[in-house]
C-alpha cells in the first residue's frame, strides 16, 4: 500500500512507540530527557498489506537490473538521455496479443522478456487506434517513456509486472496469475523502501513506479472509493517535486503529470479539500500551446481544478465561516466561464469534422448514445457536464434563487453523462474517470436511471 504515516508525533516518539505531547516546536518528552526533537515531517511509507502464500510453481523470479542501453547506443556519445532518445526516435512496442508464462524458455534474455511483458501491459490499458483521427493517449505516451526505462531500477521493473499480471488475470479470470502478481507487488514495495534511501535514485522512475503501484491497487481493490486510500503516496510525491519538475512539455515528467492529474482532482473531491493543482504555479502547466481544441480542454481543466476547493467553501459556509456572497459571486463566474468554452469547442469541433454522432444504444433506456471519434472529446464533453452538475450544487447549496432551474439542467447533464459511458468502457484510465463521473450523474439523475447507473459502477468495479 502507498500512504503517508498515520502517527502524529515526532519521530522520536514514534519510533521508542510511546504517545507524544505534539508540543510545538519540540515535545516536552524529548526535552525533559536531553534529546533534540527531530520534528513532525511526516515522511512516504510503502507497506505491503497483503500476505500471499505462492507454490514454487507460481513464484516469480526477481529479475536483476540491467542496462537499457544497447551495445549500439553505448558505443555512440553517451551524453544523449533516455529522454531525448526517445523524442529523437519513435520506435512502436511489439503487441503480445497473450501474457507470456513466468518461465518462456524460447526467451533467454531477462530484459526481452521484461520488454514483452511492458509491450502487452501498454496495449493492454491504451489499445491502439483503430482510426487515425483518434488522437494519442495520454496513458500510452506516459507507458511508452516507462519501456525505455525497463531494467534501470528493479522497483518498477518489479511494479510494471505486478500490474501485467494482475490485468491478465483479471481479464482471463485466472487464479494464478493474480497470485503471481501479489507477489511481485510484494517485491515491488521492498525494494520500493530500499531505493528510496538511494539518493542516486530517478525521481521519475520513483514516480512511475508508485503510479504504476497505485494502478495496481485500483484493479486489486474491489470496494468503492478504496482506491483514495492508496494514492496519498502518488499524489504527496508529486506535491513535493513542484512544478517545475513538469515544465518541459516534451518530457517523461510531464507525461506522469498528465496522467496523474485526473486523480488527484478526484482524490480532492472524495477527500472533501482543495486540491494543490489550483495552486498559481501549478496552473501554468495547464496550457497547450500547440492546439486550439487542446487549449480548449486545458481551460477547462484550469476550471475543474477549482471546484474541490468550492465544495469545501460550500460546507464552511453552510457552517457559518465562509462568507456566502464571495462564493456565490465566483462560482456563478466559473459557470459563465465553462458555457462560454463550450460553445467554443463547438464550433471547433464542426470545423474540423469531430461532432460526437449519435448511434444505437444497447440498453432500454438509453436507445442513442454517442461515439466519438476522438478521446480528447470524448473526455471535454464528459468533464463538461460533470462541472455544471458540481457549479450547480454549489449554487444550490448556497441557496441561489433560481433552485430549480438548477435542479433540472443536473437532470439533463447527467443524462447526457449515462450516455457517453459506452465509450470509456474497457479503459484503464477511462473506468477511473468513468466511476467518479457515474458518482456525479447518480446524485442528480431522475429516479428512473438510478439503478441502472448502480449496474454501471458494479460492473466498472468488476
Amino acid at each position: 500500500m502507498v500512504g503517508v504515516p498515520r502517527s502524529t508525533g515526532c519521530a522520536t516518539c514514534v519510533s521508542r512507540r510511546i504517545k507524544c505531547d505534539e508540543g510545538r516546536p519540540t515535545c516536552q518528552k524529548c526535552e525533559k530527557a536531553g534529546r533534540q526533537c527531530p520534528g513532525y515531517t511526516r515522511e512516504l511509507q510503502f507497506r505491503n498489506k497483503m500476505v500471499t502464500v505462492v507454490s514454487k510453481r507460481e513464484r516469480p523470479i526477481i529479475i536483476n537490473s540491467v542496462s537499457t542501453t544497447s551495445p549500439t547506443e553505448s558505443s555512440s556519445s553517451g551524453g544523449a538521455s533516455l529522454d531525448s532518445r526517445r523524442d529523437s526516435v519513435v520506435v512502436t512496442p511489439p503487441i503480445v496479443t497473450t501474457p507470456p508464462e513466468p518461465a518462456v524458455k524460447s526467451l533467454h534474455l531477462p530484459r526481452t522478456e521484461q520488454l514483452q511483458v511492458m509491450a502487452a501491459l501498454i496495449d493492454g490499458f491504451a489499445p491502439p487506434s483503430k482510426e487515425p483521427t483518434q488522437g494519442p493517449s495520454m496513458i500510452r505516451e506516459w507507458l511508452s517513456f516507462v519501456y525505455y526505462r525497463i531494467g534501470a531500477l528493479t522497483p518498477l521493473d518489479l511494479a510494471m509486472r505486478s500490474v501485467a499480471c494482475m490485468q491478465f488475470g483479471l481479464r482471463k479470470k485466472d487464479t494464478r496469475l493474480i497470485n503471481v502478481s501479489r507477489a511481485y507487488y510484494g517485491g515491488a514495495l521492498q525494494t520500493l523502501r530500499k531505493a528510496l534511501l538511494a539518493p542516486t535514485t530517478g525521481q521519475a522512475e520513483m514516480q512511475s513506479t508508485v503510479m504504476l503501484l497505485t494502478f495496481y491497487e485500483l484493479m486489486s481493490n474491489r470496494k468503492e472509493d478504496e482506491w483514495v486510500r492508496h494514492s496519498g503516496g502518488s499524489v504527496e510525491m508529486m506535491r513535493v517535486r513542484g512544478p517545475k519538475a513538469y515544465a518541459d512539455r516534451k518530457s517523461f515528467d510531464y507525461s506522469m503529470y498528465l496522467v496523474c492529474r485526473y486523480y488527484i482532482v478526484m482524490e480532492a473531491f472524495y477527500k472533501r479539500k482543495a486540491c494543490f493543482l489550483d495552486d498559481p504555479e501549478w496552473n501554468t502547466l495547464a496550457y497547450d500551446p500547440d492546439s486550439v481544441e487542446g487549449n480548449f480542454r486545458e481551460a477547462m481543466f484550469r476550471i475543474h481544478v477549482q471546484i474541490p476547493g468550492l465544495i469545501r467553501n460550500a460546507q464552511m459556509t453552510a457552517a457559518g465561516q465562509y462568507d456566502a456572497f464571495e462564493l456565490i459571486k465566483k462560482t456563478v463566474e466559473l459557470r459563465t466561464a465553462v458555457k462560454c468554452l463550450y460553445d467554443q469547442w463547438i464550433v471547433a469541433l464542426k470545423a474540423t469534422n469531430n461532432m460526437p454522432i449519435e448511434i444505437p444504444g444497447e440498453d432500454e433506456l438509453f436507445p442513442k448514445v454517442y461515439h466519438f471519434n476522438n478521446l480528447a472529446v470524448h473526455g471535454f464533453m464528459s468533464q463538461h457536464c460533470s462541472t455544471i452538475i458540481q457549479l450547480n450544487s454549489v449554487l444550490i447549496q448556497c441557496g441561489l434563487p433560481g433552485k430549480e432551474a438548477y435542479i433540472q439542467e443536473c437532470r439533463e447533464q447527467a443524462e447526457q453523462l449515462c450516455r457517453y459511458v459506452h465509450f470509456a468502457q474497457g479503459r484503464v484510465l477511462g473506468s477511473i474517470l468513468l466511476h467518479f463521473w457515474l458518482i456525479t450523474a447518480k446524485r442528480h439523475a431522475d429516479e428512473k436511471y438510478q439503478d441502472w447507473i448502480t449496474a454501471k459502477q458494479a460492473a466498472i468495479q468488476r
